[in-house]
């Protein structure tokens, strides 16, 4: 995960970005964008791009943000208050990134994660995903039997 992102990358709302926004909601409410923690030139002396953001992608980021959240609940406002408090992580494990808890691993708020992520939004309510969810492995079909 990067240290930074801009409002434009949020708007692809990738698990990492989205996990990043969650740990800096305070952003959201306020609509100013976290600045870039690097420098605003570059060893050769030319400028780099401007990193002030406008107030219309930080507001369409944090609100679609905001949106996905309340559809998703009770589930989403306890996604918030875990990773703000640090007992979830979103991180390397082996191969693929994950979600990793401090806690007991809580399969709602991992589904509230999920459902947040994605450039495009989910066809179906928050409940049928998480029913989908819930039976993924159980509707698929061995083929070692």
């Amino acid at each position: 995960m990067k240290e930074w992102y801009s409002p434009q990358e949020v708007a692809q709302y990738t698990p990492d970005v989205i996990f990043w926004v969650l740990t800096r909601l305070v952003y959201c409410t306020g609509h100013q964008w976290p600045t870039e923690p690097s420098s605003s030139y570059d060893a050769g002396g030319k400028r780099s791009r401007n990193t002030s953001t406008s107030f219309i992608a930080v507001s369409e980021a944090c609100a679609e943000l905001n949106r996905r959240l309340i559809l998703t609940g009770v589930d989403g406002e306890r996604l918030e208050q875990q990773i703000i408090a640090g007992q979830i992580s979103y991180q390397y494990v082996g191969h693929h990134k994950k979600l990793v808890y401090s806690i007991p691993y809580d399969p709602d708020t991992a589904s509230a994660f999920w459902y947040c992520v994605g450039y495009r939004t989910r066809p179906f309510d928050y409940a049928t995903y998480k029913e989908i969810r819930k039976n993924r492995h159980k509707n698929k079909i061995s083929t070692f039997t």
